[in-house]
């Protein structure tokens, strides 16, 4: 192996939420790595002009779409202008707390949309591509969540360990046509959602005893994954579930 496997010259890819955290370190990656990327962020995302700026200067033919996708079409119009892809990162989700005993309706429907029906709507629309190139990459972007759930992150982490079935689901029927599909689970990572909660000294505290290395990962630890998954370093590898948690899994 050499570092030529993680050369992504000449491949297109599309990572959703990706203008700041783990979705922009991901995208820097594979940019470094020769992909051509596509950011996605909210239409009124604010950091989307410094994560253009910051991926352009890497990658000149980086583009970012913007998008909501709770919105009907949000996929297919992503796609219309960003697309054909190569490699999808399907990183973008809600994550809205709430106890039990004030979850609603409306908050659990918006999170089903966004973080499980659009993300395989992205899948449905990358295919044909993929498929007739027989060369393709899915990456779904997972949580700890999936095997210790928050008690306020009931809908979140529910949906969290769907998407890991899906993709499993996904990487046995797309094999045959050179398609590799996996999840990167991370644990608790320092990025700007997390940051309020873990300034909390108790709370950060209580967390980190929960994480064997003794220490809170960075979006690049996530990134690294990726890049693997996605590159011929990778090639071999799919359907699986690949947690970047320091152990806290255990």
């Amino acid at each position: 192996m050499s570092f030529a496997d993680f050369d992504l010259t000449g491949r297109r890819a599309l990572i959703t939420g990706s203008t700041d955290g783990i979705g922009l370190a991901i995208a820097l990656r594979l940019a470094r790595a020769g992909a051509s990327v596509v950011l996605h962020s909210l239409p009124d995302d604010p950091t989307g002009t410094a994560a253009l700026e910051a991926a352009s200067a890497i990658d000149a033919g980086a583009q970012l779409v913007t998008g909501d996708m709770v919105e009907p079409g949000a996929a297919a119009a992503l796609l219309a202008r960003g697309g054909p892809i190569d490699i999808l990162v399907s990183n973008v989700a809600i994550q809205v707390r709430q106890p039990l005993d004030q979850m609603d309706t409306s908050t659990m429907e918006r999170h089903f949309t966004a973080n499980f029906v659009a993300a395989l709507q992205l899948v449905q629309g990358v295919l044909p591509h993929m498929k007739e190139q027989r060369w393709g990459r899915i990456v779904n972007i997972g949580s700890i969540q999936q095997v210790k759930p928050h008690p306020e992150l009931l809908t979140y982490a529910a949906l969290k360990a769907g998407q890991k079935n899906l993709i499993e689901n996904l990487a046995r029927q797309l094999a045959v046509d050179g398609i590799t599909a996996n999840t990167v689970a991370p644990g608790v990572v320092l990025t700007a959602r997390n940051r309020p909660v873990l300034s909390d000294p108790v709370y950060a505290e209580r967390v980190m005893a929960q994480v064997p290395l003794r220490s809170f990962g960075e979006p690049e630890d996530v990134a690294g994954a990726v890049l693997l998954l996605c590159s011929q370093a990778g090639r071999y590898i799919t359907g699986a579930n690949i947690p970047v948690d320091g152990g806290m899994h255990l």
